[in-house]
């Protein structure tokens, strides 16, 4: 699932509610829950915080 032109401010708050949901999660380029994995938190806020508008990608199996 690919959400494009996500705001900064809400961002985080979708990708931290969501994340738990899928296989891997990615802001932009950068992942910030690896498979099998927990959401990396901080990377999340810096990626979604590093652009205006972000894109969201959730991958599940």
């Amino acid at each position: 699932i690919t959400y494009d032109n996500v705001p900064a401010a809400e961002c985080v708050k979708i990708t931290t509610a969501a994340a738990g949901n899928f296989y891997t999660a990615k802001v932009g380029s950068k992942v910030v829950k690896a498979a099998d994995g927990t959401l990396d938190v901080a990377a999340t806020a810096a990626a979604c915080n590093n652009a205006t508008s972000n894109t969201l990608v959730f991958t599940s199996i």
